[in-house]
C-alpha cells in the first residue's frame, strides 16, 4: 500500500492489550449477602421481603462486577450511563439503589429504616465506583 507520493506506508505496530486494575471497594457480594438488619415492631420499619429482594439483587450485581474485575468478559450491548460496557449479570445500577422507596410496616416485623438506608448508601457508592471503572 502506498500514499500519493508512492512512498511505502509503514505497518502499524500491534499495541499490547490495555489492562486495568479493578477498583478497591470495601463492600463485596459476600458481605452484602451476610448483612443483617435489626427487626423492629410497633414502629415503622421497611417490609422485610422487599429489602431482602433488593439485597439479593445487589449481591448478584456486585458478584458480576467482581467477576468482571477479575477478568471475565463483558456482554456487548449493555452499557452504563457513561457508555461503557457492563458485565453480564449486572441487573442493578447505583441510581436504582439511591432512588428505591420501600413500603413500610408498623405492626408487623420490619427492618430498621436507618440501618437499611445507611447500608444501601454504601451499596450505591460501591456500584457507582464499579460503573465509573467500566
Amino acid at each position: 500500500m502506498t500514499n500519493d507520493d508512492r512512498t511505502p506506508i509503514a505497518p502499524v505496530p500491534e499495541l499490547p492489550p490495555v489492562t486495568r486494575e479493578p477498583p478497591a471497594v470495601a463492600l463485596t457480594a459476600s458481605s452484602t449477602r451476610a448483612q443483617s438488619f435489626a427487626v423492629v415492631r410497633f414502629r415503622q420499619g421497611y417490609r422485610v421481603q422487599d429489602v431482602d429482594r433488593l439485597m439479593n439483587e445487589a449481591a448478584t450485581t456486585l458478584a458480576a462486577w467482581e467477576a468482571a474485575g477479575a477478568g471475565a468478559a463483558t456482554t456487548a450491548g449493555a452499557v452504563t450511563a457513561a457508555g461503557s460496557a457492563v458485565p453480564a449479570g449486572v441487573s442493578l445500577q447505583s441510581r436504582q439503589v439511591s432512588d428505591v422507596l420501600f413500603p413500610t410496616t408498623m405492626f408487623r416485623p420490619g427492618y430498621d429504616q436507618e440501618e437499611v438506608d445507611e447500608f444501601l448508601d454504601e451499596v450505591a457508592r460501591t456500584l457507582r465506583t464499579w460503573e465509573n471503572w467500566a
